[in-house]
């Protein structure tokens, strides 16, 4: 008996990397455990970038200890260049082999065409974080650790910035201590001095926070197949 092997393009490749999540269970409750092997390479087409916004987690949903752990990996990451067009959260996930929870639910909203809102039949992505997950392997304690098992990707740059920010307030704030005229006027330059490091401290646990973020719920409208009467 000769079989013959059907031929498969790169583009049906693509196509796989998203369809492959449309099948359901006969319950539409079918979900997905998603993460990146240990020995995973960051070395990926462009179109995966559009696969990770439609499929990838966001920082919204991540527990505080892992978004502190994020801030700080983010805050001083020295990213190669090779990886300049990759999402940090994305590089986060990664390195780090994170896990997601990824379900495909079915709603019919109201598409405007012309004047004209027609229903149409479409799929919502929902993500959330797996809660299976070793917390204690993400705080800043265990991240410093993997910096100081990667020096490569260490930021020294950053503690530069750091330190001589630091040093110039102790030496303004130093002076002023010396020139207080009173009780009253010293205890104001200390609270002024307590909420001052306070603010350098949180400035560097925030730096990445502008990047990242979105809602849990994507209604695909861009994809042709969320169509009424489109089989996926």
């Amino acid at each position: 008996m000769i079989f013959h092997v059907s031929d498969f393009s790169y583009w049906d490749y693509i196509c796989a990397w998203t369809k492959f999540f449309y099948g359901q269970n006969p319950g539409n409750s079918l979900s997905w455990f998603i993460y990146f092997d240990k020995n995973f390479q960051i070395d990926l087409p462009f179109w995966f970038l559009k696969w990770w916004d439609k499929f990838g987690h966001t920082i919204d949903f991540l527990p505080m200890t892992v978004k502190e752990g994020f801030a700080f990996w983010t805050a001083n990451i020295e990213r190669p260049d090779e990886w300049d067009f990759y999402p940090e959260l994305f590089l986060f996930y990664v390195q780090f082999n994170l896990t997601w929870i990824l379900m495909l639910e079915y709603a019919i909203q109201d598409k405007t065409i012309g004047n004209v809102n027609v229903p149409y039949f479409g799929r919502q992505v929902k993500i959330k974080w797996y809660s299976g997950m070793n917390l204690a392997n993400l705080t800043k304690d265990k991240i410093s650790k993997w910096f100081t098992d990667n020096p490569s990707y260490y930021n020294q740059a950053t503690d530069a910035t750091d330190q001589s920010n630091f040093l110039k307030a102790k030496s303004q704030n130093q002076a002023r201590i010396v020139a207080a005229a009173s009780p009253e006027e010293l205890m104001k330059i200390a609270e002024e001095m307590k909420n001052s490091m306070a603010s350098m401290s949180q400035a560097g646990s925030d730096k990445s926070n502008d990047k990242e973020g979105s809602d849990n719920y994507a209604f695909d409208s861009e994809d042709p197949s969320t169509y009424f009467g489109h089989d996926p």
